[in-house]
């Protein structure tokens, strides 16, 4: 599972193993979500699991992954094909 991001105390990551659709997921602390990534114009939803986060802490989260939304794609097409 390699790490692709860190911001603050968080940490990104896939497994190489994973299954669609593309997504990471985000760890901080004992605190662990999971994110769809927007590819390619999909309109799913942004948050598939949630362990422990507030509200406010998803929509930081998330906000902070679409600044590098398109790494973060790049990153899983590498992988994933």
């Amino acid at each position: 599972m390699p790490t692709i991001y860190r911001f603050k105390n968080c940490r990104v990551f896939f497994y190489s193993n994973d299954h669609s659709p593309a997504h990471v997921h985000v760890t901080c602390g004992e605190k662990e979500a999971v994110f769809n990534l927007v590819c390619d114009n999909s309109q799913d939803k942004k948050m598939r699991d949630n362990k422990g986060f507030s509200l406010k802490e998803v929509n930081a989260i998330y906000a902070e992954l679409l600044e590098v939304m398109n790494m973060l794609c790049e990153e899983w097409r590498k992988v994933h094909g």
